[in-house]
Parts: structure tokens; sequence; C-alpha cells
């Protein structure tokens, strides 16, 4: 059976997950969580990962995914999303993770899509399908932008993202911590970020996995 643990902050929906998973031959649910915070220590007894991409105001993709030494590796997870926002989707999908579900989606759907991750296939649901496919000629903003930073900034940008401090930035770069401070200063006035978690979160909803670091 496929080891598997749900992170949800609503409970009515975690309840509906939990009675889909326990009718399912295929599935153990061995853990059931409100928050990531809960979850993160027990996420090596999994073979999947069942969770909202929004966990209140926490990026739960962001946090797994965005440190340097991600908690788990994406193909492990499936993601459960009620947003629509085309940027959005479209930057979870790049972060290849294993299954992306919509909750607009028949309950069937997420578990073809944990039996898919399991087999290690890649799951997207129809409706995640088609905001993929009608956000596919669109140019995100923040692509434009990074265009538009000098070669320096893009470099201690794209480390920020990757969850590097200034301390490893500047003696990666050659460059003093002060220096490194004042490029990231002036790179995220350009971007219109203010730190390295808005940072992380606008590379995640723009599909910018590493840049030319």
């Amino acid at each position: 059976m496929i080891k598997t643990i749900l992170v949800d902050d609503h409970e009515l929906i975690r309840s509906g997950i939990e009675a889909l998973f326990a009718a399912s031959a295929d599935i153990d649910l061995i853990a059931s969580f409100a928050s990531l915070d809960e979850a993160l220590p027990t996420l090596a007894s999994c073979d999947i990962l069942v969770v909202d991409a929004m966990l209140g105001e926490t990026d739960a993709i962001v946090q797994l995914l965005g440190d340097s030494e991600p908690w788990i590796t994406p193909d492990k997870i499936v993601v459960v999303t009620g947003q629509g926002d085309g940027q959005y989707i479209f930057g979870i999908d790049q972060m290849n993770v294993a299954g992306l579900v919509s909750k607009a989606s028949d309950p069937s759907q997420l578990v073809d899509a944990v039996k898919s991750a399991a087999e290690k296939k890649a799951y997207r649901c129809p409706e995640i399908e088609r905001i993929l496919e009608s956000n596919g000629d669109q140019d995100s903003p923040l692509l434009v932008a990074l265009s538009e930073l000098s070669q320096r900034e893009r470099q201690i940008v794209d480390r920020s993202a990757a969850g590097q401090r200034p301390t490893d930035i500047a003696e990666d770069l050659g460059l003093s911590v002060k220096t490194i401070n004042t490029y990231r200063y002036r790179a995220y006035q350009k971007l219109g970020c203010k730190n390295d978690v808005e940072l992380a979160r606008m590379f995640v909803e723009a599909g910018v996995i590493s840049g030319s670091v």
C-alpha cells in the first residue's frame, strides 16, 4: 500500500480526504495534519505527501522546496489547490511536483494522482490541464523584470531565491556582505518585493526554478 501523509488546514476538507483514502484499497493514510510544521518531522516515513498549496498564509510549496535542502523531493508531492490563477498554477507545475489536483475536481482524481505519483508518473487533473494550457502563452511579469536586472543583481537574486544567506552569497561571489546587501536592495526594488520570502514565492508562481547561478 502507498504510505501517505495528508496536510490541510481546513477540517472539513481534511476529513473528506481522510474518508476518501480510507475507502481506497491502495492508500494507507499513516498521518493527517492541519499544519506543515507538525508534518515536517514525519515526512521521511511516507511514500507520498498530499498537501494543500496554501496553508493559511503559508505557501506550502515554498516551505517544502524553497530551501537549499528541501524537506521532501517534488516527485513525492501531490498538491491540492483551490487557486485558479494561471501564473500560480504554472509556477507549481514547474516545480515538478508529482501531482496537481484542483479542489473542484472529482474526488477520484486525487486517488488517481496518489497512485500515479507512487508509480513515478506525473498527474495533472483536467481542470489544472485547462488552466496550464490557457496560461501557456502569457508572459510572466517577473520574467520581464528579471531580464532588466544587471548580471550581478541576477546572480544574487537567484541565490537568494534558492535559500542562500547573504554571507554565503558573499563567499560564493567573492564580495563583501555589505555589497551583496546593496545589490539585493536594488534588485528587490526593481522586482517589487520586500524580502527573501516574497522573492521565493514570486519565483514559484512564475515557474522560475533556477537562473544563471
